[in-house]
């Protein structure tokens, strides 16, 4: 009987975390990880597929192992952590995940994220398709069905949100996957993407400095920590990222109003702002 290794176990979390939150696992997808002879990665697939044979099956048309209904982690802990970090989530700047421009990073980890919403909206990015979701927000608390086209999800801290088109407002808009009950994936293809979401082609420059209610010292002690001991701060984001931006900074849009200690950073001339970098919820 072949011994297991470290590396070896590492590959039969990485499939359970790629079935779990992509709903499959390939072959390639795996190499894309591990430095393994396609052989080997074949093996591996395989050695998952005979250790649970009812939450995994072989897909002939794509080459890939698809997870049932009722797949349940048994080798990880099924939180999205751990698959931010198999594909390298970590890096705190756009990251790819096997869909084309389909993440954006702004700052720290989540595991709040379930798998059961997150496989459909990961293959309607793959597959530029529609998704039907059952969504509640501060004006309708109770879920409401929603049919969106996502293109891009993004970390804005420390929740989840999902940039896509909505066919009840006809705009493009951010949901937030915390609010996502349920979500089917449609067969109908995207009507717009991500190259006619203005708000996300669109980038724009924020300066960020002290608040102006700080004192003098107090002024320069933040201009330490946060601009290099420069004037000001000038971040380049897109405009749909801009309010996660702000979040992240605690930096006051309206400095008469969000006023320190919660605000120590303030945007410098906000009214220059565009609309498109206001926020735009679901």
């Amino acid at each position: 009987m072949p011994v297991k290794t470290d590396l070896a176990e590492a590959r039969q979390r990485a499939i359970e975390t790629l079935l779990l939150w992509e709903g499959r696992a390939s072959n390639s997808r795996l190499r894309e990880f591990f430095t393994v002879h396609a052989s080997q990665a074949a093996r591996d697939l395989a050695a998952y597929r005979d250790s649970a044979p009812h939450d995994v099956s072989f897909d002939v048309g794509s080459r890939a192992y698809v997870a049932s209904e009722i797949l349940a982690p048994r080798l990880t802990k099924g939180k999205f952590g751990e698959y931010a970090n198999l594909i390298g989530a970590p890096s705190y700047s756009a990251f790819n995940p096997g869909i084309p421009a389909a993440f954006e990073r702004v700052c720290l980890e989540d595991d709040l994220v379930k798998p059961s919403v997150f496989r459909p909206l990961h293959q309607a990015i793959a597959h530029g398709q529609g998704v039907t979701i059952a969504y509640a927000s501060m004006s309708h608390p109770e879920p409401r069905k929603r049919t969106i086209y996502p293109h891009t999800l993004v970390y804005g801290g420390p929740r989840w949100h999902l940039r896509a088109w909505c066919t009840l407002r006809s705009a493009f808009l951010d949901f937030n996957l915390g609010r996502i009950s349920a979500a089917i994936r449609l067969p109908d293809r995207a009507p717009f993407g991500s190259q006619d979401d203005a708000g996300w082609t669109l980038e724009v420059k924020v300066r960020l400095v002290p608040h102006e209610a700080l004192t003098a010292s107090q002024q320069r002690l933040v201009r330490v920590e946060y601009t290099g001991g420069t004037s000001a701060r000038v971040i380049t984001r897109r405009a749909a990222l801009v309010p996660y931006l702000l979040q992240a900074y605690r930096a006051a849009l309206d400095a008469k109003e969000q006023r320190p200690p919660e605000f120590l950073l303030q945007v410098d001339e906000p009214e220059r702002l565009p609309p498109l970098a206001r926020w735009t919820p679901g």
